[in-house]
């Protein structure tokens, strides 16, 4: 797996990692060096853009962290994600957990097929590695392509739209679990 640095625009940084195989193993955790973030902040965007067949089908993960320089773990208050469809048993609240539960769902649920998590950490915080833990199944749902952006101002249309539905899809969620 290759990182692509896109250049980074006023107070925005981004990375790019492509042609990532699968996991070598269900429930493993795989390392992603962070090298092109320089920086504090509060609001990090994660977009998932393939799994291991293309930008159609499943898509699936265990678990997403975030680590200092330090390889401790930086928790996250809240998580927005740009799918009302992404609920149910496989939800991407799952993503938060060190059990084993997964998120699972459709890449055509996603505008342009892209999963967009948008994480907010209490105060800003420097990313020098992100994590993926593999689900437990089917290794061809596996992110492939994906890229990891920070911003010193979250979107502001996006976090308005998001803080609208997120409370409502937390309790949706809750509910079928």
């Amino acid at each position: 797996a290759t990182p692509a640095d896109a250049a980074p625009g006023a107070g925005h940084m981004r990375q790019e990692w492509s042609g990532v195989g699968q996991h070598d193993g269900r429930w493993q955790e795989r390392k992603y060096p962070v090298d092109s973030l320089h920086g504090a902040y509060s609001n990090y965007a994660l977009e998932i853009f393939a799994n291991q067949t293309g930008a159609r089908g499943l898509i699936q993960l265990g678990r997403i962290q975030f680590l200092d320089a330090d390889e401790r773990e930086i928790p996250w208050e809240r998580i927005d994600i740009n799918c009302d469809r992404c609920c149910g048993d496989e939800s991407w609240l799952n993503l938060q957990a060190a059990d084993h539960v997964k998120w699972c769902t459709q890449l055509e649920d996603f505008p342009d097929n892209t999963a967009r998590f948008e994480f907010t950490f209490p105060q800003p915080v420097t990313v020098a590695t992100l994590v993926f833990t593999s689900a437990g199944d089917l290794p061809e749902r596996d992110p492939s392509r994906f890229s990891l952006s920070s911003s010193s101002s979250v979107n502001a249309a996006a976090c308005v739209e998001a803080n609208a539905t997120t409370e409502a899809r937390l309790e949706a969620d809750r509910a079928k679990q």
